[in-house]
């Protein structure tokens, strides 16, 4: 016999385009993750936080030129997020 779970809500936290590599704070409070398109208005990834507290707080920590990704939270720190990022206008859709 398989277990089985019933989720009993969802709380929707983005709206629309592409969501990629989600990662969270150790202490479950933030959460860190690439996005384009839809609501975000880019072409590549870019990377953003989120407080999982206020989720109406979400920022946007990449700069907005080029492709940014793989975002990461630095061990032994206060909410820093590590991410691979180029500096170039670049379209890889």
């Amino acid at each position: 016999m398989i277990n089985a779970y019933k989720i009993e809500s969802f709380t929707k936290l983005t709206n629309g385009g592409r969501h990629s590599h989600l990662t969270i704070s150790s202490d479950q409070r933030f959460l860190g993750f690439a996005a384009h398109g839809g609501d975000y208005e880019y072409e590549c990834d870019q990377v953003f936080r989120l407080d999982l507290n206020d989720v109406s707080d979400m920022s946007k920590l990449s700069s907005g030129l080029g492709l940014s990704t793989m975002p990461m939270f630095v061990p032994n720190t206060t909410y820093n997020i590590g991410f691979s990022s180029n500096v170039h206008k670049v379209n890889f859709y």
